[in-house]
């Protein structure tokens, strides 16, 4: 695995999570008491959570291995009408961003592990917003 910093990281998360259509990394992050209103439909936000040494068999010298949890949390907007049909796009939008991060491909593949966690769902104070958690823990070499 080649070495990977966190801001670039960071970067390449938020690449991953863009091929999905429409969605665009919000200002802020994004946390359960934030006001949707100023976010909007179909943003998202990034947390590299802990951070944490992780022991491989193929650990290379001159690196360490890092091991973060990742969380990534995206708002999809549940209008009065056709709330249902919303809350059936924002599961297959979850499911497209876990595919995303998952993808086998290119540097991606030689320089992250990437392993899902779990995922959450949350519809927010007065019902129009639903709040979408997405954890993985991805593990890579960060030179020394």
């Amino acid at each position: 695995m080649a070495s990977v910093t966190f801001s670039e990281l960071h970067t390449r998360i938020a690449a991953r999570v863009e091929t999905v259509s429409g969605f665009k990394e919000a200002i802020r992050p994004m946390s359960p008491v934030v006001d949707p209103n100023t976010v909007g439909d179909k943003r998202y936000g990034i947390e590299l959570g802990t951070s944490n040494s992780a022991n491989y068999r193929d650990k290379s010298t001159g690196s360490a291995r890092i091991e973060h949890s990742v969380t990534i949390r995206f708002l999809r907007r549940l209008p009065p009408k056709g709330q249902n049909t919303r809350y059936l796009s924002a599961l297959d939008n979850e499911v497209l961003i876990i595919r995303a991060l998952m993808a086998q491909s290119g540097a991606w593949q030689y320089d992250l592990r990437v392993l899902y966690s779990s995922s959450s769902r949350e519809v927010l104070a007065g019902g129009e917003w639903l709040l979408s958690t997405i954890n993985f823990n991805i593990a890579h070499d960060l030179s020394l």
